[in-house]
């Protein structure tokens, strides 16, 4: 059904309005639709919050509104017939046997792999002492209780202990634990802090440092999600670790210390606000980190080698340059260039096997350039296509590893030879496809402003309506963030049955540096809303879909775009699906760790800040009688970075709002956080819902 032009109004009707009556929407039972509705004063303006009850996760009313949700949404859901078919063909794609290409550490011959079999959920960690020696099973976390979850493993630099980090649901809170391969036993070690995270081991494999945050009762109350810093531990020390790196006076600073690869150096990092702070000292050396840089705006990265510095930075340069100084010569105004700023964006460079390479987005596909010390462009790397290419490897040893992907290309590893420019390949993703079944275009649209913003169509040949073709648009435009091109199953079954996908690198995102990620913060996030509006208007206009078989998709800072260009322009989308968002923007700063986003979203408490997030914000933003397309909020369990507030209030409000029949559905995923399940069968299941949902909206 075709719904009617959305006629806009001024956010201050959003806002004053106060609405009485109960619409049904699906014919389903809503819930509570009773309001208390609380009115807050910022800056001398009235805002009505009238669900500001579905906030307080602990009590009975709202848990009691989540079950009435949930199980609506699971009786629309498990009625679409491609739901199974969904199901069926992720399995067959995403469980299989595969090993990965062993990587040896960095002193001596150990090396380490892992390996994951079809029945499995999770990839299990392996190792042995040299090539042709037995393989010692290290981790499986297949065995582990159940939402128990690997995030990182991390081997000493002779292999013989690994630290790894578990957490358990999803909740990111992760708890480091050290093996001693020598023993096989776990060794009981007693460490700082929660979140515990950012490891990197003592040359001498005797300890290491590590991020974390402070334990209730040592920081004011509620800010334990803040005052992150950085401990040293020594192992088989029962004494309490020494905190060695944070800041005084502001909470959202993050803290990391990294070892040089030598063993020489311990550089020191504070990122937050922009800015970042980076200090040094000789490994060892107890006194007072020396500056570098401090409260430098942009992003700034050191790699000491040997007796040299490279840094890379985009303080003054918005594509990213590399400049080279000695270690007895760290101030800035010994900085030289080395690497100029180019056309390009520069993503980072990797010093490996003594080369630099610098791996650059050129129109949102990767390009490897290689450089040696003396800032001279020897050449690239000869990439497969429209890409994204990783390097990874030691700067004091071979080999150089490639990893690349793409829209039509699952995973791909490969050795390169600097010497003769070739790739040879070492691994391949198991997954089978054609790909000359899947065609990808990059297109370039204009925006209202007049700006050219990339964007990727993938399609097949199978395209059986021209014109009105269900249609899934994707977009994130935020915190610099990139949508770079990589294998996605979800949208390779998308295409296969006949429908296309579209991914909208909007601005926001660090697409074309820093630009690029600035043209659309704080109180110009509208631009980024204009930019993702601007590419289904072009979808429309080019004959690809129309308004009935178009839907959109965007997940944690995605999910606050969707939602607001659904509100936005409701005439332009059949379905939504909004995960893990942000939706009420005048109150996002007051949960967990949101506080830390007010410098991309801007604050609140500052006037002009506080107008430009009103009149935006989704859940303030929504106008009675209007007909809003289909909608699924997903909401997980355990998120530790956005709180499931938001996609309550938000379909409470639709739903009283809209009396069309389209479904507002809110889905809250258990043993889920923000980051998605804890098994891959629990992300194929929520995947499924979603596609399903999108597909069933749009006919596909």
């Amino acid at each position: 059904m075709t719904r009617k032009p959305f006629i806009w109004m001024t956010f201050l009707m959003a806002i004053f309005l106060n609405i009485g009556c109960s619409i049904s929407n699906m014919s389903l039972d809503h819930g509570d639709k009773h309001k208390n509705s609380p009115v807050d004063v910022y800056h001398g303006i009235e805002v009505i919050d009238p669900f500001r009850w579905l906030e307080d996760r602990g009590s009975k009313r709202v848990a009691a509104w989540e079950e009435t949700q949930i199980n609506q949404t699971r009786k629309y859901l498990d009625s679409i017939s491609s739901r199974d078919w969904i199901v069926k063909e992720s399995s067959e794609m995403l469980f299989y046997d595969d090993a990965t290409y062993p990587r040896e550490v960095l002193d001596g011959k150990r090396i380490f792999w892992w390996t994951k079999s079809k029945e499995d959920e999770h990839w299990m960690y392996w190792t042995r002492k040299e090539e042709n020696t037995p393989a010692i099973l290290v981790l499986d976390p297949n065995i582990w209780p159940s939402g128990e979850q690997l995030n990182f493993v991390e081997p000493c630099n002779d292999g013989r202990y690994v630290a790894y980090g578990k957490s358990s649901g999803g909740d990111e809170n992760t708890q480091i634990s050290i093996l001693d391969l020598e023993s096989g036993k776990l060794i009981s070690e007693r460490l700082s802090g929660w979140q515990q995270e950012r490891l990197s081991w003592f040359p001498d494999n005797s300890g290491f440092f590590y991020s974390a945050k402070p334990l209730q009762g040592e920081v004011p109350e509620g800010e334990e999600h803040y005052w992150h810093r950085v401990y040293s531990h020594k192992l088989g020390s029962n004494e309490n670790d020494q905190l060695v790196f944070k800041h005084d006076s502001i909470k959202e600073k993050y803290h990391q210390a990294v070892v040089t690869e030598d063993g020489a150096y311990v550089i020191f990092y504070r990122f937050g606000n922009n800015k970042t702070d980076i200090y040094f000292r000789p490994f060892g050396d107890n006194g007072p980190p020396i500056p570098i840089v401090e409260e430098r705006e942009g992003k700034t990265f050191v790699f000491p080698l040997g007796s040299r510095l490279l840094i890379q930075t985009d303080h003054d340069a918005p594509n990213g340059k590399v400049m080279i100084t000695d270690m007895d010569h760290t101030g800035h105004e010994f900085w030289r260039t080395l690497i100029p700023e180019q056309d390009d964006n520069l993503e980072y460079i990797n010093p490996v096997d003594g080369l630099i390479y610098a791996v650059y987005l050129k129109d949102v596909h990767t390009v490897v350039k290689i450089f040696d010390f003396d800032g001279t462009h020897l050449g690239d790397v000869p990439l497969p296509g429209l890409g994204t290419a990783n390097v990874s490897g030691y700067w004091s040893k071979p080999p150089v590893l490639i990893s690349y992907s793409s829209y039509n290309t699952p995973a791909m590893l490969y050795n390169f030879s600097p010497g003769t420019r070739s790739l040879e390949v070492v691994h391949k993703s198991p997954i089978s496809i054609d790909s000359s079944e899947i065609k990808v275009n990059q297109i370039f649209y204009d925006t209202k402003d007049s700006v050219r913003v990339p964007m990727f169509i993938i399609s097949s040949s199978n395209i059986k309506n021209p014109g009105k073709t269900p249609t899934l648009l994707y977009g994130y435009g935020g915190f610099s963030a990139v949508l770079k091109p990589h294998f996605n199953n979800y949208y390779y079954m998308w295409v296969k049955k006949g429908g296309i996908v579209a991914i909208a690198n909007i601005r926001g995102g660090g697409e074309y540096g820093r630009k690029w990620h600035e043209a659309a913060k704080t109180i110009h996030r509208q631009i980024a809303f204009d930019d993702f509006i601007a590419a289904a208007e072009y979808l429309i206009s080019e004959g690809f879909t129309d308004g009935d078989h178009l839907s959109i998709m965007g997940g944690s800072n995605g999910g606050l775009l969707v939602a607001a260009v659904a509100v936005q322009r409701p005439d332009l989308f059949q379905a939504v699906c909004s995960d893990s968002p942000l939706l009420d923007m005048i109150r996002f700063n007051k949960f967990g760790i949101a506080n830390l986003w007010t410098d991309e979203y801007g604050d609140p408490e500052d006037p002009q800040e506080f107008l430009a997030l009103l009149a935006y914000s989704p859940y303030h933003n929504v106008v009675p009688g209007t007909d809003y397309p289909a909608c699924l909020f997903v909401a997980r369990e355990n998120d530790a970075r956005v709180d499931p507030l938001h996609a309550r209030k938000m379909v409470a409000r639709l739903q009283e709002a809209d009396g069309d029949s389209e479904p507002i559905l809110f889905l809250k995923e258990l043993n889920s956080g923000h980051l998605g399940a804890t098994t891959l069968s629990g992300n194929i299941q929520t995947s499924a819902d979603i596609y399903a949902f999108l597909m069933d909206q749009t006919g596909l």
